[in-house]
């Protein structure tokens, strides 16, 4: 929903946001490795109410340099994901997240 404008749950195209969330008063960042954060961006479907979280392009940098995966030797199923046939990126929905393509797992 950050880069398309469909909703990957239900289809539709009422998606709100970016709703910013960062450190201080009645907001919400991730901790990192002290004191770096990663301030996250929220999208919400205004239809089923489907919410997906991205962190911002700042928080991203610290995810990549201070943290690391505690599942890093595991592989996602390959049953579960599917590859979009339009721009090869790999998901688990009925629509691709980085290009909106629909796709039918019937």
């Amino acid at each position: 929903m950050r880069f398309v404008q469909h909703c990957p749950n239900c289809g539709a195209s009422d998606i709100r946001g970016a709703f910013k969330f960062s450190p201080g008063m009645y907001t919400f960042s991730v901790p990192i490795a002290f004191p770096k954060t990663a301030t996250l961006e929220i999208y919400i479907c205004a239809e089923c109410g489907y919410t997906q979280f991205f962190t911002d392009e700042k928080g991203l940098m610290n995810v990549r340099e201070y943290s690391s995966s505690p599942h890093e030797k595991e592989k996602p199923s390959p049953s579960r994901w599917v590859s979009c046939g339009i721009c090869g990126a790999n998901f688990k929905g009925n629509f691709c997240p980085k290009c909106g393509e629909p796709f039918d797992r019937s």
